[in-house]
């Protein structure tokens, strides 16, 4: 029984592991180089000078717009989801198909 184990365990397991460790160093190595990548485009950006206010323009919006609120800049809208939004959505429809008879 046990050189079966150790049968299974030097047939299967080991190199299941060994794929494991080494998808694992190469994923390392691809943190490591990105943090590299995103340090050197970081100081070079710095470097040159470049600033987000010369590349963009920061004016206000001119002209009639609905959403425009009451400052010169757009109102932006952020929908936040509630924790039982299915359940809402299913009543909903439900209570529509009921009302319309279509159920």
């Amino acid at each position: 029984m046990y050189g079966a184990w150790v049968a299974v365990r030097a047939g299967v397991i080991a190199p299941v592991l060994q794929v494991a460790v080494w998808a694992c160093m190469v994923m390392s190595v691809m943190l490591v180089v990105e943090a590299v990548y995103n340090s050197v485009v970081s100081l070079g950006v710095k470097a040159i000078g470049w600033r987000p206010e010369w590349r963009f323009k920061w004016e206000p919006l001119d002209g009639a717009d609905e959403e425009k609120g009451r400052a010169h800049y757009p109102l932006v809208l952020v929908q936040i989801p509630m924790y039982n939004e299915l359940e809402v959505r299913r009543d909903q429809h439900r209570k529509k198909l009921l009302k319309t008879g279509n159920y």
